[in-house]
């Protein structure tokens, strides 16, 4: 069986017997410095228990020589092994890079096809994505409001029914609230041209009614009304050009009082602004002060 084989998970069998040479040689190697350790230890112990006064300074040179000569003879074999380890596996590295060169070709081919399979996936995807929303928008409802694009292409059949039918009372609710207000601006302009209306009518009448006042002296002491512009205009040129006709009933209300009643009910009325119909109470103080 073949490295390549045994790469891909399948059972193998020693090449030859050279493989198993080199590892028996390595394990004899280590046993051999084991043992050498296992001496070292001996060989340290009565080193350690030596004195000068003792044994003398002649055996303290003789074991520090033996100590360095066996510390020298186990590097040198060190960087031996080393080395032969260091051959060996250069000539792994070497024939494993031999291999990678070999399978990158195959590999850079297959995953160029997996790369192919994946864009033909994407290229159906968007065909069958463009397509969906095309036959969406042709069907979307004109009363739904605007086409949903990004929803279109990726929500179910389902979900996209439900999403029509949300927004088709989504927008009908939106034409309903703007007819609404559009009716209610058109009320409230309606009622602003009719009381324009009213407001030009009474004030035509008004100023009709004050025609028809003869003028009279002004009062000494003219009365300041707090009113609008309208009925200060009013009064102000009531209080210029009225003059009563001679009094019949009731000769004891001269034109002075007549005219400072007038203005108090007008005062009155115009404090009473949005609680009485005030106008029509305004025409009928002008003609009770005319009688």
């Amino acid at each position: 069986m073949s490295m390549l084989a045994d790469a891909f998970g399948e059972e193998t069998e020693p090449e030859n017997d050279q493989a198993l040479a080199a590892v028996s040689d390595r394990e004899q190697q280590l046993t051999q410095l084991h043992a050498v350790k296992a001496d070292a230890l001996s060989a340290v112990r009565p080193m350690l228990r030596i004195s000068l006064e003792g044994d003398g300074i002649k055996r303290v040179v003789e074991n520090r020589k033996a100590a360095v000569k066996l510390r020298t003879s186990v590097d040198k074999r060190r960087k031996e092994i080393n080395a032969e380890a260091k051959k060996w596996i250069d000539t792994v590295n070497g024939v494993a890079a031999d291999i990678v060169a070999i399978l990158a070709p195959a590999e850079a081919h297959l995953k160029g096809l997996e790369a192919e399979h994946e864009r033909r996936i994407r290229e159906a995807e968007d065909a069958e994505r463009a397509e969906r929303i095309a036959l969406r928008r042709a069907t979307w409802p004109a009363d739904a409001g605007e086409f949903p694009e990004a929803e279109a292409g990726s929500m179910s059949s389902i979900d996209f029914a439900g999403l029509t039918i949300a927004r088709k009372q989504q927008a009908k609710r939106q034409r309903e609230d703007e007819a609404q207000r559009a009716a209610e601006r058109a009320e409230l302009e309606a009622f602003r041209q009719k009381q324009a209306e009213i407001d030009r009518a009474f004030a035509d009448r008004l100023q009709a009614k004050a025609a028809e006042l003869q003028p009279v002296e002004p009062v000494t002491e003219p009365v300041v009304l707090p009113v609008s512009e309208g009925v200060g205009r009013i009064a102000d040129e009531l209080r210029e050009t009225w003059k009563p006709e001679p009094p019949a009933q009731a000769p004891e209300r001269d034109a002075a009082t007549r005219l400072a009643d007038l203005i108090r009910s007008l005062r009155y009325l115009v404090r009473m602004q949005g609680e009485v119909d005030w106008r029509g109470q305004i025409s009928e103080a002008i003609t009770d002060a005319q009688s």
